[in-house]
């Protein structure tokens, strides 16, 4: 018989610790994927400028991505790897103003550090129990004015992606995902923590990897072929 796996802090931890030392090709990380989208389809949404933070920064490929939009940048990860790795990467890039080990819920960041703060494809992993706190340390980090951008996979089927170890016979989602959004209750999260965003979008960041010509005729093609755009994006201002 198969179970569910009951993940804690520490599994977590082990799991992406264990796909920090694989040889796992950049293409399977979002930012490596669809980062360039992700901060052109933000910059026509907001301001980009001051000190951005990337919190659940992995490899740092969104990192990459903003310093080459000439913002100074900083990274958080759950992984000790991660940060070592990223740091041995990109550290000489003078915009790069350091990356150290932390969470959601304990970034290590002082109050009103960041200017804008990314949490890119990291609330879906985060355990339900936790998402309150993550909301108020993400505020808590956040400049006044300062922008707070989410991404999570739209309307997630989660059981599509579910595998199943055939020794202890633990099943899991492939990418340790625990949770799926729409963009209403997404919307109604950041409402619960009393944050309304300024957009809430679903997005395909692929199409914006383009210049406005191709971008327009992918998205014409998509809509007509009926397909969900694969990515929710909610952007909110701190008042």
């Amino acid at each position: 018989m198969y179970h569910e796996v009951h993940w804690t802090k520490a599994s977590i931890e082990r799991f992406w610790n264990f796909l920090s030392q694989m040889s796992v090709r950049n293409d399977t990380y979002f930012s490596w994927n669809v980062g360039a989208g992700l901060v052109r389809f933000v910059s026509t949404r907001m301001p980009l400028r001051g000190l951005a933070v990337d919190v659940g920064c992995g490899p740092g490929f969104l990192l990459e991505r903003l310093m080459a939009y000439g913002l100074a940048c900083k990274g958080v990860d759950l992984s000790p790897e991660s940060v070592a790795a990223l740091t041995r990467r990109i550290g000489q890039n003078a915009l790069f103003h350091g990356a150290s080990v932390g969470g959601a819920t304990d970034t290590g960041l002082a109050d009103g550090e960041a200017d804008v703060l990314f949490l890119v494809e990291v609330l879906e992993h985060l355990l339900p129990e936790d998402i309150p706190a993550a909301m108020t340390e993400l505020c808590r980090v956040l400049a006044p004015g300062g922008r707070l951008v989410i991404t999570v996979p739209n309307d997630e089927d989660l059981a599509k992606s579910a595998l199943a170890c055939p020794d202890c016979g633990c099943a899991f989602h492939k990418w340790q995902h625990v949770g799926s959004f729409s963009a209403q209750s997404l919307a109604d999260l950041l409402a619960s923590h009393g944050l309304t965003p300024e957009t809430i979008a679903e997005v395909d960041f692929g199409h914006w990897q383009f210049g406005i010509l191709r971008r327009l005729r992918a998205q014409f093609i998509s809509r007509k072929s009926g397909a969900k755009p694969p990515h929710l994006v909610a952007i909110v201002r701190k008042g």
